[in-house]
Order: structure tokens, then C-alpha cells, then sequence
């Protein structure tokens, strides 16, 4: 994907950052595949793979925000760049029926897809057609996410709405990556469109997916089904929301009514925890707001058994967080109380390898985002506390 991206960033006058999926599929893939007549992962180096995730997405969405999508959840991180991904990451592989269906035997030869190839076409039903044969290729794979837009439009999409149901029915991993609304037409899940009213640029497959459905769990169920996934998702974006704002009884709330948020982690955030956020300055409320807030929050989570040791995407846990940031040594000794782990080491950037004590006694270099988010040098007197603190662990041990 790194690859297919670097190598039509400009394409016959077009940026690949100005358009979408489906004109990626009409003006790239299909010409550049007419040759041979084949799927665009033939021409990829190594040939295709077998996926680890299918990223689900509309083709009317932003090509690279479908691109970001995949790296961010390959990485756990928000927007990486190419250069922090490993090489594990980078070698993960995910179905996409852009690269995976050859288009040449599917739907080009259209006024939307134009194309001269000629090569006939194999629709549903028929053994060769490869646009009918999702369900069959999810059975291959361990990991499911959705690639959304921030209206949420993708979930009026037929298909999307069925690999979404089918991975739920298959107990298969499922993520929203992305940015989903909380105004607009679907900004309440129950005015979700039904999946009779869900659309398909085939109608065939439209037709079908219904009959399926209908034969299976039912349409009431299976929109029931997506609601309950979406609105899931709409309480974990909630809830972080009422962290960063330090809304102490909105969170009290979310967590009577879900103790399982106390230890959330969504790779579009970092794979940051609760804590994480809670561990962190924020700009979003105001100085006082932040500092009234965040004991007492804390305390929240605790009670609801939030776990300290939890990673983000670099391996930090909380209090690395801590330490990084204005180093409140009352909230590191309440990190410890809990089972904080203060010689965990961090495993990745520039803080790789460190544990929260060399992490603050070192000269890792602070991003200047961090300033814009808040970030506040931290005094010498806050510092000397908090590495006394610290070194104080080293020799005594934690009681079990």
C-alpha cells in the first residue's frame, strides 16, 4: 500500500490526495491492469498474500483517508508516517477488493469504469465471479476494521454493512477507524437507515445480500445488530471525550453504566488507555478545571479496576506518561499503589527501552506539539520530588 501510494501520488494529472476510492479503481487500477487483465495485487510485488484484516470502507470516501485508516491501524497510532511503522507492521497484510477482485471480469466496460479489454464478465452466482465470494474469504481472516467517514455514510453501504455484521456474527475483532460525528443525519444510531434502505452500486448485490439476510437472522436482528456495534462505539469516542475535558461527572456516569471503559484502548488514539489520557495535561479544560479534575478522576477509574499497565502504542504505560509530562508525583505514587510498574520499559521512539525514572532523567527531546497541547516544563523542585520517589522503588520492593 506504502508502495502503491509513493508510486501514483501524481497520475495523469490527478493527486492521489484529491481523490476517491472509486476514482483510484476507474482511473489507476483498471488501466494500469488492462494489459494482463488481472486483480492489481498480480502486479504487486510477491504476489498476493494471505490477510490478517479486512478493512471495510466506501468508495466514495477519500482514498488516503481509506490509506490512514490501514496505517493507523497496522500501527496503533494516530497518522504515522512511514518511517515509525516497524517492519512487522509495515508487512501486515489486509484484504482490500480494490487490489484483491480483478475489476476486468467485474465491472469495467461501464460508462462509470471505462475500459476496452473486453474480457468477459463473471457475475453473481457464477462460480468465476469474485464479487460474490466475501463471505467466504472472511472464514480466512483474524482481524476486521472499518475505514469511516466523518458522517458516517459509510454505514448506508450495503456491503459494509454485511462484512460489519458477519464479523460480529463470527466473533471476529472489529474497529472503527476514523472519525465518527455526534451531529449530523446519524448522529443518534437509531436513525441509521435500515438495511433495506442500504445502497449498492450493483443492485444484484444488493438483492442478494438481502435474501441472505432475510434467510438468516433477519433484518430486524441484523440492524439491531449494527445499531448496538455502532452506538459501542459512539460511548468509548464519548467517554475519552469526557476525559480530555475533565467532565468528572459525565465520566462518574459512562462508568456506572460501563465499567469496561475504565481500560478502553482504540488505535486511532494511540492505543492510549484512560489513564494514559488522564496522565497527560490537556488543553481542551481550562488550568483549574485539569488539576481539580484529574485526582479526582483517577479515583473513578480505580474503582473501576483500571489497569496500570496497560501499553500505548509506544510501549509507555501511565506512568512513563507521568514522567513525561508535569511529573505530579501524587499521582505516580497513586499509579504504584495500583500496580503501576515503574521498571516497565517503553518500546518504541525515543523513549524506547526507557523506564519511567531514566525517562525522566534523561533528555528526551520534547515534540513541540506537546507545548500546543499543553505541555509545561516541569519545575526542579516537581522533578527532584518525583525522581526521589521513583529511586525510592528501586530498593524497596513492591508488596505483593
Amino acid at each position: 500500500l506504502v508502495h502503491f501510494v509513493k508510486r501514483y501520488r501524481s497520475y495523469g494529472g490527478r493527486s492521489l490526495s484529491t481523490m476517491t476510492t472509486a476514482e483510484v479503481v476507474r482511473d489507476i487500477i483498471i488501466p494500469e491492469t488492462r494489459e494482463r487483465r488481472c486483480a492489481m495485487v498480480d502486479l504487486f510485488e510477491g504476489g498476493p498474500r494471505e490477510p490478517v484484516c479486512l478493512m471495510s470502507h466506501w468508495w466514495g470516501n477519500s482514498f488516503m483517508a481509506l490509506v490512514e485508516a490501514i496505517m493507523g491501524h497496522a500501527s496503533g497510532q494516530l497518522l504515522p508516517a512511514e518511517n515509525v511503522l516497524s517492519e512487522e507492521e509495515l508487512e501486515k497484510t489486509y484484504w482490500l477488493c480494490i487490489f484483491g477482485v480483478n475489476q476486468h471480469v467485474s465491472i469495467c466496460g461501464t460508462a462509470h469504469n471505462p475500459c476496452d479489454c473486453g474480457s468477459p464478465k463473471f457475475l453473481n452466482g457464477h462460480p468465476c465471479c469474485e464479487m460474490d465470494k466475501f463471505g467466504l474469504m472472511m472464514q480466512h481472516i483474524q482481524e476486521h476494521a472499518l475505514a469511516i467517514d466523518r458522517q458516517m455514510v459509510t454505514l448506508t453501504r450495503i456491503w459494509v454493512l454485511k462484512e460489519l455484521q458477519t464479523a460480529l456474527a463470527m466473533s471476529i475483532p472489529t474497529e472503527f477507524n476514523g472519525t465518527m460525528s455526534f451531529s449530523g443525519a446519524f448522529a443518534d444510531e437509531q436513525h441509521l437507515p435500515s438495511v433495506r434502505e442500504a445502497e449498492a452500486s450493483r443492485q444484484e448485490d444488493r438483492h442478494l445480500i438481502l435474501r441472505d439476510i432475510e434467510g438468516t437472522v433477519g433484518i430486524d436482528v441484523f440492524d439491531e445488530q449494527i445499531r448496538r456495534k455502532v452506538r459501542e462505539e459512539k460511548a468509548k469516542l464519548a467517554f475519552f471525550d469526557a476525559l480530555v475535558r475533565r467532565e468528572v461527572e459525565k465520566v462518574q456516569q459512562q462508568l456506572a453504566q460501563n465499567p469496561t471503559l475504565c481500560n478502553v484502548q482504540l488505535r486511532h488514539f494511540g492505543l492510549k488507555s484512560p489513564l494514559h489520557f488522564m496522565s497527560e495535561r490537556t488543553r481542551t479544560a481550562s488550568e483549574w478545571e485539569d488539576l481539580s479534575g484529574r485526582s479526582t478522576i483517577f479515583e473513578h477509574l480505580f474503582r473501576a479496576r483500571a489497569d496500570p499497565a496497560l501499553r500505548d502504542a509506544s510501549g509507555r504505560t501511565p506512568l512513563h506518561t507521568i514522567c513525561m509530562w508535569d511529573g505530579d508525583v501524587t499521582l505516580a505514587k497513586r499509579l504504584v499503589q495500583c500496580r503501576g510498574d515503574p521498571s516497565a520499559r517503553a518500546w518504541r521512539g525515543a523513549v524506547a527501552k526507557l523506564t519511567p525514572l531514566e525517562l525522566l532523567q534523561g533528555r528526551v527531546g520534547i515534540s513541540p506539539q506537546l507545548f500546543d497541547r499543553g505541555y509545561q516544563s516541569r519545575s526542579t523542585r516537581k522533578t527532584q520530588e518525583l525522581q526521589e520517589y521513583l529511586r525510592s522503588l528501586e530498593v524497596t520492593p513492591l508488596r505483593p
